[in-house]
């Protein structure tokens, strides 16, 4: 399945046909068995690249297509912390360098300067990482102000 929101004048695409770019549109629009996308016009373009008119589902920008779930209750770890705070960041962090988690720390720190009831919730990181993550937070002073959770 892919998803295409498109809508606004492309630079990219649609491409000229027999272009570079065409091609790998081409290539790149055949492999899901199912595009949806945002409006008939939306799938008029996906449809110069050769995909089948049956495979391009046009959809309203947001719809239950996207949300069939089942309702369940949160943790109580995170109900509790959802209600000790006034506001709740939510972020994808993971316990890797590239995350720049000192930065995170001190961009945290500095913003509960100025708002000391914000809470942090940090998700992402895996079985293995909780640990060494959980400690990090504590050695920042910070536990109270984030909620870890694992992916």
């Amino acid at each position: 399945m892919l998803t295409y929101g498109g809508g606004h004048q492309q630079s990219f695409f649609p491409a000229p046909r027999n272009s570079i770019r065409h091609l790998a549109f081409s290539l790149l629009f055949r492999l899901p068995h199912r595009i949806y996308c945002n409006s008939d016009k939306v799938k008029q373009a996906l449809l110069t690249t050769g995909v089948h008119a049956d495979t391009v589902i046009p959809i309203p920008h947001f719809s239950s297509y996207y949300v069939q779930f089942t309702p369940t209750s949160l943790p109580a770890e995170v109900e509790d912390f959802y209600r000790s705070h006034d506001d709740v960041f939510f972020s994808y962090v993971c316990f890797r360098k590239e995350f720049a988690l000192e930065f995170l720390a001190a961009a945290i720190r500095r913003f509960r300067a100025s708002h000391p009831n914000t809470g942090f919730m940090i998700v992402g990181a895996w079985e293995r990482e909780m640990g060494p993550m959980t400690d990090f937070w504590k050695r920042e002073g910070l536990e109270d102000a984030v909620c870890l959770l694992g992916s």
